[in-house]
């Protein structure tokens, strides 16, 4: 079968080869799906983004995913095969999930294997471009969950434009709470969009010079200090940092000493 297979290097003209690779066998709870759509996420692009110098983030990548395999995450596409132990999933049902893996690979190719637990069947109202939503979506979804969010909070949500952070702005808005939303200029639209209550564009303002006080802060990828963030932070309220490996391994750190820091991975 067809397939995008990275063979290393932090250069994509360079790295990633289209060539012929075994079509792959599955086991008795996996499901074979030939693939319609598959997305660049954020496990893949963290290799290309220094093209000079790989990130820790993208060796961590490389060192736990298998060489010389596809990337590729997420995926939609229709069931072509299905394990013996799998049920509630017929051959040409539509679906979309995450790949198979630890940091997830393989859906850059014709045919992916995924582990039946993780996929669910497509509503017909949506296209195959739902590929998009497994990853950013559970992260998401995790966030939210692990912050304890209840209608009526107040949320600064800083990173609020990217796959994860519009996720989880309609989420928080679902639940009925009140967000502050921190994006660049380019992204105003999409968060008033998506009612956000306010907006601060981080490129001509500081979300410092602001006074109020919220029960939760949650970080997606930013870059600003934690202190910064717990200024701004009830005395029982919870910060949450979500991905950027720099930040997390801070808050692992002040955790420690301030209880109120919770940290979550991407996913």
């Amino acid at each position: 079968m067809k397939a995008v297979k990275y063979i290393g290097g932090t250069i994509p003209s360079k790295s990633l080869i289209f060539t012929d690779i075994p079509k792959p066998k599955i086991k008795a709870r996996q499901i074979l799906v030939r693939v319609k759509f598959s997305t660049l996420n954020v496990i893949d692009f963290e290799r290309f983004k220094h093209p000079n110098k790989m990130s820790i983030f993208a060796k961590i990548i490389n060192f736990v995913q298998k060489k010389n395999m596809p990337l590729g995450g997420e995926i939609s596409g229709i069931v072509a095969e299905i394990g013996s132990e799998v049920s509630g999933f017929q051959v040409g049902d539509e679906v979309y999930g995450s790949t198979t893996g630890v940091l997830q690979y393989g859906g850059w190719a014709e045919y992916v294997i995924c582990e039946s637990n993780m996929l669910v069947l497509k509503p017909r109202n949506l296209s195959f471009e739902a590929a998009a939503l497994p990853l950013s979506g559970q992260t998401a979804i995790g966030a939210v969950k692990a912050a304890s969010i209840k209608t009526g909070d107040k949320v600064l949500l800083y990173g609020s434009s990217g796959g994860v952070g519009l996720y989880t702005l309609q989420i928080l808005k679902a639940i009925g709470t009140e967000v502050t939303a921190v994006c660049s200029g380019r992204n105003i639209k999409n968060a008033w969009y998506y009612q956000a209550d306010y907006v601060i564009n981080y490129e001509v303002q500081d979300f410092d010079e602001y006074t109020n006080n919220y029960q939760i802060i949650i970080s997606v990828n930013g870059y600003q200090k934690i202190g910064k963030f717990l200024n701004h932070l009830k005395f029982k309220g919870s910060y949450l940092v979500v991905g950027n490996v720099k930040q997390l391994i801070r808050a692992s750190i002040r955790r420690l000493t301030n209880k109120r820091i919770r940290h979550i991975l991407l996913h």
